[in-house]
């Protein structure tokens, strides 16, 4: 995907400090997503804070049930990679198959000399892993360069390091965070090759419901779901009057697969792309409800789990504005 000179211009001028004042007019404004960065802003005064979004009951009862699957591996050609975050806040890449494979193992970092070392770690301690999620390397074309960038969630990038968090490009509502894979590529779980994804072509937040969607991923599970997404307009009160709504896009776990919530722990930041073309149309959050709420019904029934991600336009958004900057340097 290319974009223009004034659409690089215009995706680079968003600044967090712009969308925090941004969010005053959105009663009056139709935007589905802002584009930021933290680059003029303290991040450790400024958390990340993961917005509560609340499905109403008459919503999710015409979410249709997707296809779920439990997998022993990867599949081919999937776009999804693993976001590894130490306590040192240093992000990691590696691919799903090498987990899989070989588990986490300790990463190596590149030296001064160019040589791959051990990450260091405290005498008699264990390597700590406090954020192993998902994500994906995305390619798209700016100014006649080809830049990748990484996809994954505003709560997983919260982790790393602050320097990290200044250059990455945030949508707070939808959760999504892109950074340059640059910022990032230094660091080596994996000697193989990372998978690379591209935005999907002519689909947006309005036409994305009428395609088949897949994500994959291991978390403390394997699994793959398809399906249709549902969009699901909803209010996020301490980002805009209520009124203003914002499109999130749902998918239902079959019921048979029982309470798999805490297995999905891990897919966060998972890529959705289009069955078929594995080209790229969201992020994975979260499901819904959230680890720890009681499933069960009065009546003795569980209740159903709600996967939740963000749509196209928020990803393409951060993306491009990601990507514009990336290419200046």
């Amino acid at each position: 995907m290319s974009i223009s000179t004034a659409q690089v211009a215009q995706a680079a001028r968003y600044t967090r400090r712009d969308a925090i004042a941004a969010t005053a007019l959105f009663g009056a404004l139709s935007m589905p997503s802002v584009s930021t960065t933290a680059a003029d802003v303290k991040t450790e005064a400024s958390p990340f804070k993961e917005p509560e979004w609340r499905l109403a009951d008459a919503q999710l009862v015409a979410v249709p049930v997707c296809k779920g699957e439990r997998l022993t591996r990867q599949p081919d050609n999937l776009p999804t990679s693993k976001v590894i975050i130490d306590k040192e806040g240093v992000v990691f890449l590696n691919s799903v198959p090498h987990i899989v494979k070989h588990g986490i193992s300790q990463p190596r970092r590149m030296a001064l000399d160019g040589r791959l070392a051990p990450a260091p770690l405290p005498a008699g301690m264990r390597y700590s892993l406090p954020m192993l999620a998902s994500g994906a390397v995305i390619q798209v074309q700016v100014a006649g360069k080809l830049v990748e960038v990484v996809a994954t969630n505003g709560h997983v990038m919260q982790h790393a390091k602050s320097d990290i968090r200044r250059e990455e490009f945030l949508d707070p509502l939808m959760d999504v965070s892109v950074v340059d894979k640059r910022l990032v590529i230094r660091n080596v779980l994996d000697t193989g090759v990372l998978p690379v994804g591209v935005l999907a072509q002519g689909v947006s937040d309005d036409t994305i419901t009428s395609r088949v969607v897949s994500f994959c991923s291991r978390g403390r599970g394997h699994f793959r779901f398809t399906g249709k997404p549902f969009r699901a307009d909803i209010a996020i009160p301490s980002h805009a009057p209520s009124e203003h709504r914002f499109p999130v896009f749902v998918m239902r776990v079959p019921a048979e697969m029982g309470d798999i919530r805490n297995e999905l722990i891990g897919l966060s930041g998972s890529p959705v792309h289009l069955e078929g073309t594995r080209e790229i149309v969201g992020v994975f959050a979260k499901c819904y409800p959230r680890h720890g709420v009681s499933l069960s019904r009065p009546d003795g029934s569980l209740s159903p789990i709600y996967l939740l991600f963000a749509g196209p336009d928020s990803l393409r958004a951060q993306v491009m504005a990601c990507a514009a900057k990336a290419a200046q340097r």
